[in-house]
């Protein structure tokens, strides 16, 4: 129950652990006299998730953020010949810098790997780094970003294969920014124009898993406040969702009766009965 209690507002609202869902307490770290830091695991079937929250003495949640999933896998991709292998790693790492700050490092390899000589060789590697102040307050400013990539890009073939690598990284990307920032939706949006049919899917389940379902009622004013803009592209995943999914319906449905203001009701009222029209 305590778990459960501090995840609320982190991960997903209906989380009750279960023979597939579990979370752990990772670490804790004190900020300052009124700042408290914590990092959780998620483990839902067989997905990993890490989050790192801020509470304050009294375990208010302050600001949280995810720092991303399936630490240190490694997978294989394909063979290359009879010897020779193709493998993916990615592995992530986040470590203090200092009292109050933090640095998230995620590297991804590609490795050559030869099964006669048991020798590797990494061909392609890309590195994205960005660092973390917490804030006297408990909230998490993102302080620098920056990265690398070196090699020849080879996993995903195809024509158009780095251009969907590149607009991944950018979904990941933008899962990891703190909740509490403040031109994160605006940068979901940007990137939802972009996104093309074979990054759409990931763009809708990841908009939705990481950042509606733990701030939905942010989620929903940000959309009623853009709502004349023509370029908006936030509904798509809400109405996917909405239409398709009856537990989460149940949670846009609760998120929207939560709202206190009568002319975003009436609007999302009309909205639902659309989603509902196209089921």
């Amino acid at each position: 129950h305590e778990q459960c209690s501090l995840l609320r507002g982190i991960i997903t609202p209906d989380f009750a652990p279960s023979d597939t869902a579990s979370a752990y307490l990772v670490a804790v770290r004190q900020i300052n006299d009124n700042v408290i830091l914590c990092q959780y695991k998620y483990l839902f079937s067989d997905a990993e998730d890490v989050y790192i929250a801020t509470y304050d003495t009294d375990g208010h949640l302050i600001d949280a953020m995810f720092a991303g999933n399936d630490w240190d896998k490694s997978e294989l991709a394909y063979n290359l010949t009879d010897s020779t292998e193709l493998v993916s790693v990615d592995h992530t790492l986040v470590y203090f810098i200092g009292d109050h700050e933090f640095t998230y490092n995620n590297e991804y390899k590609e490795i050559e790997h030869n099964v006669n000589t048991d020798k590797d060789t990494t061909t392609y590697s890309q590195m994205a780094s960005m660092t973390c102040n917490i804030e006297p307050n408990g909230k998490i400013d993102i302080t620098m970003e920056d990265g690398y990539e070196d090699g020849v890009f080879r996993l995903r073939r195809g024509s158009d294969s780095k251009k969907e690598w590149k607009l991944m990284n950018e979904i990941l990307s933008l899962t990891r920014y703190p909740y509490s920032d403040k031109h994160v939706l605006d940068r979901w949006n940007d990137l939802g124009n972009r996104v093309d049919a074979a990054s759409y899917e990931s763009f809708v389940y990841h908009f939705f898993k990481y950042v509606f379902l733990p701030q939905p009622e942010k989620v929903l004013k940000w959309v009623y406040d853009n709502r004349d803009y023509k370029s908006m592209t936030l509904t798509r995943p809400l109405g996917f969702y909405y239409t398709y999914t009856p537990q989460s319906r149940k949670i846009i449905d609760e998120a929207i009766a939560r709202l206190d203001n009568p002319a975003m009701q009436t609007y999302y009222k009309e909205m639902t009965e659309l989603w509902v029209s196209n089921d």
